[in-house]
C-alpha cells in the first residue's frame, strides 16, 4: 500500500489531462501514459483537484 501511496501523484500528474480534475475517477477504456521515471511527481492534493 505504501507504493502505491507514493506513486499515484506521479501516475495522475502523466495523465491528468485524460483523467480530469477527479484523480478517484478512472473510467473503462482509459489508456494511462506509463510516467517516466525522472520526473517527480507534482504535490496533488485530491480535495483541491476535485473543487475544480
Amino acid at each position: 500500500m505504501q507504493d502505491i501511496a507514493e506513486e499515484w501523484p506521479r501516475w495522475y500528474a502523466a495523465n491528468r489531462e485524460l483523467i480530469g480534475p477527479d484523480p478517484d475517477l478512472i473510467l473503462p477504456g482509459q489508456e494511462l501514459r506509463i510516467p517516466a521515471a525522472d520526473v517527480p511527481a507534482e504535490q496533488v492534493d485530491p480535495a483541491r483537484e476535485s473543487a475544480r
